[in-house]
């Protein structure tokens, strides 16, 4: 499991030194780690940069199943661009428990994205820290739409056990919204991520609005709070 991410990154990382020296824009690895007592936030990135981490968190239930997220915004006045975010999620004494990762695409200039996966850490392991790494690659990428921006949910009991989570996607354009992606980050009440989930609604009429209801979420203890970052499918 180790060894999974350098393989992974090995042939982009040649291809960023490649872009360099022909004067290319080169894509971007950003780095940031968060622990179960604290949501990391990366440092301000210089704005040349495509894109960068601007905080990570995960959450856990009462199994071995974790919920691992990263937003991530687009620092660039293109789009399309492949966006990856590789999760290593490690124990209290610092013992990588698994590695996964999620692949997604920047819509709108400026736009901030949730990236967020499910991992299976084993019986019994608990997950103490995650640690995600951002891949931007610009092959591509194209003039951007209108953003489709974020919506807060209501967070409430689900009748089914745990949270859910409501909220109101708006279709700004005369068009269809056909399959957009929604990545939900909630966070506790002392604001720090404890997990999330993802939608994927069928249609959002031209001009219009839908309201959608989680069907899932994983988290450690109670959402306080809820935001939807709504992105077109592709």
């Amino acid at each position: 499991m180790v060894i999974r991410p350098l393989l992974r990154f090995a042939a982009p990382l040649v291809l960023l030194a490649a872009l360099a020296a022909c004067g290319g824009e080169a894509d971007v690895v950003d780095q940031d780690s968060s622990s179960k007592a604290d949501t990391a936030k990366a440092d301000g990135k210089p704005a040349k940069e495509q894109g960068s981490i601007v905080e990570s968190g995960f959450g856990q239930g009462d199994d071995q199943y974790v919920w691992v997220t990263a937003l991530v915004e687009n620092k660039s006045k293109k789009v399309g661009q492949t966006v990856t975010v590789s999760f290593n999620v490690k124990d209290e004494a610092g013992e990588l428990l698994a590695t996964t990762d999620q692949v997604e695409s920047f819509s709108s200039t400026g736009q901030l994205l949730a990236l967020g996966t499910q991992v299976d850490v084993g019986d019994g392991a608990k997950a103490a820290s995650v640690e995600a790494t951002l891949l931007v690659e610009d092959e591509g990428a194209f003039e951007g739409g209108p953003s489709l921006g974020t919506a807060d949910a209501e967070v409430s009991d689900s009748e089914f056990g745990g949270q859910e989570a409501r909220f109101v996607v708006k279709n700004p354009t005369d068009k269809p919204l056909k399959d957009p992606r929604i990545g939900v980050i909630c966070k506790d009440s002392a604001g720090k991520i404890n997990g999330g989930t993802s939608e994927f609604p069928e249609l959002v009429p031209p001009s219009g609005e839908i309201k959608v209801k989680t069907n899932f979420m994983t988290l450690s203890g109670e959402a306080k709070t809820c935001t939807a970052y709504i992105a077109p499918g592709f």
